[in-house]
């Protein structure tokens, strides 16, 4: 056993029979990373770089596209001009969306149509939808449908506005497109025409750490804050540095020669460190890199924590996307549909969505009305989506909206020829656990059931 040696003096020749204890001084030298040690790796400082740009809401990925004014007759998405974007891993490849990991996504569109009045009524059919083209079932499908009929005549100038959005389960590679019928009467500018989709499940980021320096996996973003485990580390680079400034005031007298040939030991294993290090560094030698998710990790850091939250499949947040039965009286809801889902918790019980647990929700409903010729009285179509509260056992409004479709103004608005009427809802509310959701309209015999995803209602907490 080597003797205590005040701060500063370390003697190498005291060691000089004692290579292995030299080495493993020098190995403890080396980086953290580079002795290949689980769950440690980067610095205080890289990793508060870290946890200030990889949280879970920045890596979550997003598309914001706006429709390109320049080109007419024709809606071309672009992402770079202000106000648009892609980020992590959203690419814009022959006019779609391509989904860069399998997850769950908001997806949204919003158009305007515009029009100046004509001296002879002429109806127009206006459209627009949201395609998916799944890398599963490579058909394109609609997800989200709205249609608007409009009978321009004298009396003035008219313009529509359409907007849709709801939460789908995508799969990587899947390609999310926009279709549109009456595209010369669209107001081409950035607020008035928007297609984008963003990752609610935090699922989605995980894709992400491919980005990370090579050699770095997911257990070397933990760190120990104490910084224990490089104490012995700094004394023994501290030791090292003073005995060099010794060595030159003890060089003489009969053990010169001895010295010399340990100081020259000392840089030869100096240089077979280095060589190790790189080694080690370069993934040449060392152990395998360790499963990113591994149980066996231990996580102390903040955002480590975060990191292996994110890995649940697919999300832990109450999540529900239900559709219309086309064959049913009334407006009854279906969940074991294609691009529909119940997830975490949230049950479709007597045609109404019951809340798994409190917090956040973002609440959206669509309805598409349809009729023939334009009434001769004034009708009101409504839409409302109601709240039955655990706390006061009482139905409660939450979002309402009321339209009247085209009316007789002229002899030709008096044919017989089919009028649209959408009606959209979206808001965020606190709900407590067991409240109960229903959507719900006056007219049920005026709904068009004729394509999918024109009739909707869904929630996701947040």
């Amino acid at each position: 056993v080597l003797p205590m040696t005040p701060p500063g003096c370390l003697y190498l020749l005291r060691v000089c029979n004692g290579t292995p204890l030299l080495v493993l001084g020098l190995l403890l030298a080396l980086p953290p990373e580079a002795q290949g040690l689980p769950g440690v790796g980067l610095s205080l400082s890289a990793a508060r770089t870290a946890q200030k740009y990889f949280t879970q809401d920045t890596l979550k990925p997003a598309a914001h596209l706006v429709g390109d004014p320049r080109i007419e007759n024709t809606v071309r998405w672009r992402a770079n001009t202000d106000h648009a974007f892609l980020q992590h891993g959203f690419s814009l490849s022959n006019n779609s969306l391509l989904v860069p990991t399998s997850g769950l996504y908001f997806v949204y569109s919003h158009v305007v149509f515009a029009g100046e009045p004509q001296r002879k009524a002429t109806p127009l059919y206006l459209n627009h939808e949201i395609q998916l083209f799944s890398s599963q079932y490579p058909v394109y499908t609609s997800l989200l449908s709205s249609q608007k009929s409009v009978v321009p005549g004298p009396q003035g100038a008219w313009v529509h506005s359409m907007y849709q959005g709801a939460v789908f389960q995508l799969a990587r590679g899947d390609k999310l497109s926009t279709h549109t019928e009456g595209v010369r009467h669209l107001l081409l500018s950035p607020s008035n025409v928007f297609f984008g989709a963003f990752a609610t499940s935090s699922q989605a980021i995980l894709s992400h750490y491919h980005t990370l320096p090579r050699g770095c996996t997911i257990s070397q973003l933990d760190l120990n804050p104490s910084g224990k485990n490089t104490m012995s580390t700094e004394s023994m680079i501290r030791d090292v540095e003073l005995a060099e400034q010794e060595l030159p005031k003890k060089a003489g007298g009969p053990q010169g020669s001895s010295r010399t040939w340990c100081l020259g030991l000392f840089f030869f294993l100096i240089a077979g460190a280095t060589t190790l290090f790189c080694l080690l560094h370069f993934g040449v030698i060392g152990p395998q890199k360790e499963e990113p998710f591994s149980n066996s990790l231990r996580l102390f850091n903040p955002l480590a924590q975060t990191l292996r939250s994110s890995s649940r499949t697919p999300s832990d947040k109450p999540v529900a996307h239900v559709v219309a039965n086309p064959n049913a009286e009334g407006l009854q809801w279906l969940s074991k549909v294609a691009n529909a889902l119940l997830a975490n918790g949230v049950n479709l019980t007597d045609n109404q969505l019951v809340i798994p647990s409190d917090g956040l929700y973002l609440i959206y409903s669509q309805v598409l009305f349809k009729g023939q010729s334009c009434p001769s009285n004034l009708l009101l179509l409504t839409h409302n989506i109601r709240r039955f509260a655990v706390s006061y056992q009482k139905n409660v409004n939450l979002l309402s909206a009321i339209k009247s479709p085209c009316q007789r103004e002229t002899p030709e608005g008096a044919e017989a020829r089919p009028w649209y009427e959408p009606i959209y809802l979206g808001g965020v509310f606190q709900l407590e656990k067991g409240d109960r959701l229903s959507a719900e309209i006056n007219l049920p015999d005026y709904l068009d059931f004729a394509e999918s995803g024109q009739v909707y209602f869904g929630i996701i907490a947040l």
